[in-house]
């Protein structure tokens, strides 16, 4: 399988803005910027599979929303 260019492919929160560098095994890296501005770097494989969708500050943010329990009412 050729290299897939990610350049300009939005993944959730993400748009991959550049290649990055390669990893330990190869595989290529992306630099993505996230719509709340932040920039991070992740695997094509995690952003296609779904596994990465947002930096690391709104996935915190998505986290700490999911548990909190609604003890209204």
């Amino acid at each position: 399988m050729g290299k897939i260019n990610e350049i300009g492919n939005k993944y959730g929160n993400l748009l991959v803005i550049k290649e990055a560098s390669k990893g330990n095994s190869g595989e290529i890296r992306w630099e993505c910027l996230c719509d709340c501005g932040n920039s991070s770097i992740f695997r094509g494989t995690d952003l296609r599979s779904g596994k990465k969708i947002s930096c690391a500050e709104c996935s915190k943010k998505r986290t700490a929303q999911k548990l909190l329990k609604d003890i209204t009412g």
